[in-house]
């Protein structure tokens, strides 16, 4: 991902009211307990993996980038 698109993304993020909002912050580690249950148990491993140092260097970097890529592909569809 280039630095100056990390960088903007990055900083409009921290400039969000609800930042330390457990329910709306996609960075939080906190899950409400009914959601968790909802949620299919991949995803749920994922989150698990995420908690550990190998998770943290290996799996979620490839997980974040994903993501980050998918919602800026949706943002070019629909002319953003």
């Amino acid at each position: 991902m280039p630095y100056v698109r990390f960088r903007d993304t990055h900083l409009a993020h921290h400039q969000d009211a609800n930042l330390t909002d457990p329910y709306d912050e996609f960075e939080s580690n906190c899950i409400d307990p009914a959601v968790w249950r909802r949620m299919p148990v991949l995803v749920r491993a994922l989150l698990r993996v995420n908690n550990t140092l190998a998770g943290r260097m290996i799996v979620w970097p490839l997980v974040g980038q994903t993501v980050f890529m998918r919602d800026d592909w949706r943002a070019v569809r629909v002319g953003h």
